[in-house]
């Protein structure tokens, strides 16, 4: 992909390297401790007036592209696409390879769009689940047979792929299936909603990540339009890094059963090495049983309450560790450290270890330098 000299410009001149560094790391007098590798003493420098960044410890440089790269982790059309969405900057490619894939996707989403008024089994279904007309079209939601369609569409709108949900699977159907991984699309590297976010609330607060379509829908519908799914898996490192484009704190809300459990806790693992700077990982707690969805159905306030009593991620990773250990899985104190220290090993930043070995020391009554010593 290739931009105009005139293009990139354009896209630097609205987006100060100070506001975007600022955004993500916490500078004092332009200087900081390194974003992009582990330091005690500050060497990271931002220059307002040259719109530059340099780590005199890593020797990484670069200007604002540059830094949305090697902080997010991300290609450089990736970089330049953020900062224009961010800026309001329409992008124009010299030459895109993928167009046809997006027009055949556009094509899709209209063709099953158009279907749905026809498709009263679908109309019953949404409407079933409290899915109201304006929903549906906001989110573009389809019909094809005997199934809804959801498209996964980036934050430009483009339709990348869908989501098949049927009415009613017979024997070991799965009740749901997404479209095959291609040249556009990767299920692990994209999240629903966020182009129906970014519609709503320009710059959230935080980013609230449940697991299913439905119920960011729902969530969205309640008031909750700072809500996106993840594609019926865990969440990824890939999206948490996608989300974190758009806010500094996510709150990770899985269903309230054991593999909502089990899969808070692996987002929880995939999210402790993006945990640093002003970036901060929450998770809600819901109640045995219940889903977003029969929240926001049963009462609104509930889902507030919940919200509001969130915990931190460590919180959120010992409280898993207590309900093992109150189910006897641990079956010796090494299997107990060994739990424990496959999440610490994950934490990046030197201070925020020094945090959860501390938290770990007491609930496991072990002295914090042997904690760290066993745990390197």
């Amino acid at each position: 992909m290739m931009y105009s000299d005139e293009l990139l410009a354009r896209i630097k001149d609205a987006n100060d390297i100070v506001d975007i560094v600022g955004s993500r790391v916490e500078l004092n007098s332009n200087k900081a401790c390194c974003p992009l590798h582990n330091e005690k003493t500050a060497s990271f420098y931002v220059s307002s007036e040259e719109q530059y960044f340099h780590c005199f410890g890593c020797q990484a440089s670069g200007d604002v592209i540059g830094f949305i790269q090697e902080y997010e982790g991300v290609d450089f059309p990736t970089a330049v696409e953020f900062l224009a969405d961010k800026a309001g900057i329409e992008v124009v490619q010299t030459a895109n390879t993928y167009q046809h894939l997006y027009t055949n996707e556009e094509k899709k989403t209209d063709f099953y769009y158009s279907n749905l008024t026809r498709n009263h089994n679908v109309i019953n279904y949404l409407k079933s689940r409290g899915i109201t007309g304006q929903s549906a079209a906001r989110y573009k939601l389809g019909a094809h047979g005997d199934a809804v369609m959801f498209p996964i569409r980036d934050v430009r709108g483009r339709t990348l792929g869908f989501t098949k949900r049927f009415l009613n699977p017979v024997d070991d159907m799965p009740k749901s299936i997404n479209s095959k991984d291609s040249e556009i699309f990767n299920k692990k590297k994209v999240v629903y909603g966020l182009y129906e976010l970014k519609q709503q609330v320009r710059k959230p607060d935080n980013i609230i990540v449940v697991e299913g379509q439905i119920d960011a829908i729902k969530m969205h519908q309640a008031g909750f339009q700072n809500t996106v799914a993840t594609l019926g898996t865990a969440i990824t490192t890939e999206q948490l890094k996608l989300v974190f484009r758009y806010t500094n704190e996510i709150i990770i809300c899985c269903d309230g059963d054991r593999a909502g459990r089990k899969a808070t806790q692996r987002a929880l693992l995939n999210a402790l090495p993006l945990i640093k700077g002003k970036r901060i990982v929450y998770v809600a707690q819901l109640p045995e049983g219940k889903d977003p969805d029969d929240i926001v159905s049963e009462n609104v306030d509930n889902m507030r309450e919940i919200l509001s009593n969130r915990i931190s991620a460590f919180d959120g990773i010992l409280l898993g560790y207590k309900i093992r250990s109150d189910r006897g899985v641990f079956e010796s104190e090494y299997q107990q450290l060994e739990y424990l220290s496959k999440y610490t090993k994950m934490i990046k930043e030197p201070l925020l270890r020094e945090l959860f070995i501390s938290k770990i020391s007491q609930i496991t009554k072990i002295k914090e330098d042997k904690l760290d010593e066993l745990m390197r």
